[in-house]
């Protein structure tokens, strides 16, 4: 990102994604814009649209080709976006509702599978064509809650499916953005090229009456120090609304409670006393782009583990930004490697309201499966109450590596409004 330091295009294309606004790169910089290294381009096509007679369907999209010519550290890979008019391929100006979205790795004639070790994440947004969260929601007869992100797939979770009658709504006229970056960890095996095929599931809802979700990204964050040595991690500091795990909100995010991180050795017992990051002068931030508008500039999402195992906390209470008392159908999250878990407290009760548990590959760098839960019963998120995210980490090597943590969860819209409150205006 040296090249654009300091340039006026720059902080204009900042500003505006610290916004959280969907920004078409190509406003800014044609089909193709760069940041230091990575290159974001623009392209692929929508492949197959398939469709069964009781009106659930998938549509798939085919990224472009991602030359893995070296190291590819988080948020370091070549990446693409893709518009996708959903009239064009659905029809209609109905309400439709996204159940899921999944993706595949491939070669790049697209006729071998390719281990999905090599993907960072793909994100599904409401496009800047759309108008925006806003106009999106006022675009249905019972006003919505969703945010920019519909959908975020990372590694170790390739494939969200809500459970079955439950979507997120959308208007078939919605224009959305899908973003997929590669990843490369492990060089040694990583093919030349590859290919993201990602299908976005959906149910019109002909058949049975949907319940409508929304989406809600909580992130731990913590009190940094200065940015390490760029051998150490270059995250680009975001310019597309995709780009990153986390989302971004111009809305000051931040908990009563500060927030919190203990180091427990290589043994170490769950819930220790937790310190203070004044204790002992702060976690060190990892890359620039760890630093959001929600959290201030003394914070950062994206920081260093050393070795041994830590927890650290955030309070989330305003990250949530419940319309009402409500519950979760859907939960996952997202850890970098040496990621044990991730829990949601209730910090009104003291109780563990969920747990989301990471897996690391055993033979190479990178995680292999973060847990999920789905539950059409649900699980009661309080209006009223205040709640934390905990994280905790088990940095088995001799150096620092750099961690994220972040809870996706699938809320119930307020009043659990029918399909015919939502179509009509």
């Amino acid at each position: 990102m040296s090249g654009l330091k300091g340039s006026p295009l720059l902080k204009v294309l900042l500003a505006v994604a610290a916004l959280g606004v969907g920004v078409e790169a190509w406003i800014l910089y044609g089909p193709n814009f760069r940041l230091g290294e990575s290159i974001i381009r623009t392209g692929g096509v929508v492949s197959a649209v398939n469709e069964s007679p009781s009106g659930e369907g998938a549509i798939e999209l085919v990224s472009l080709p991602y030359e893995l010519k070296r190291r590819y550290q988080s948020m370091e890979g070549p990446a693409s976006y893709q518009l996708l008019r959903l009239r064009e391929s659905l029809g209609g100006d109905d309400v439709i509702w996204l159940t899921g979205l999944s993706v595949d790795l491939y070669d790049e004639t697209l006729t071998e599978a390719v281990s999905k070790e090599f993907f960072c994440h793909s994100n599904l947004t409401i496009s800047r064509e759309t108008g925006g969260p806003d106009a999106h929601n006022a675009g249905f007869g019972t006003p919505t809650n969703t945010q920019w992100r519909l959908f975020t797939l990372v590694p170790g979770k390739w494939d969200i499916r809500l459970p079955e009658g439950f979507g997120v709504p959308i208007r078939s006229q919605t224009t959305v953005d899908n973003f997929t970056m590669a990843l490369n960890q492990n060089p040694r095996n990583a093919p030349k090229e590859i290919r993201m095929k990602t299908t976005v599931h959906y149910d019109r809802g002909e058949t049975r009456p949907m319940k409508s979700l929304f989406m809600r990204g909580l992130t731990v964050y913590q009190q940094h120090k200065e940015v390490p040595e760029p051998e150490l991690c270059e995250l680009p500091t975001q310019a597309h609304s995709g780009e990153a795990c986390a989302i971004s909100e111009p809305d000051n995010q931040l908990g009563e409670k500060p927030s919190l991180f203990e180091s427990l050795g290589f043994g170490g017992v769950d819930n220790a006393a937790a310190t203070h990051p004044g204790a002992s002068c702060c976690v060190v931030n990892a890359s620039e782009g760890g630093i959001i508008q929600q959290f201030g500039d003394a914070n950062t999402i994206h920081w260093m583990v050393p070795p041994g195992r830590h927890v650290y906390r955030s309070e989330v209470t305003e990250q949530l930004k419940l319309p009402g008392t409500t519950s979760a159908h859907y939960i996952t999250g997202h850890l970098h490697p040496t990621g044990e878990w991730l829990k949601l407290v209730d910090l009104t009760t003291g109780e563990t309201v969920v747990s989301i548990e990471s897996k690391d590959f055993d033979d190479r760098w990178g995680v292999k499966q973060m847990t999920e839960i789905a539950s059409e019963e649900g699980i009661v998120i309080h209006e009223d109450h205040r709640y934390e995210l905990v994280t905790q980490y088990l940095n088995t090597t001799d150096k620092p590596v750099d961690v994220m943590a972040i809870l996706y969860l699938y809320l119930l819209e307020p009043g659990d409004p029918t399909p015919e409150q939502l179509t009509s205006l």
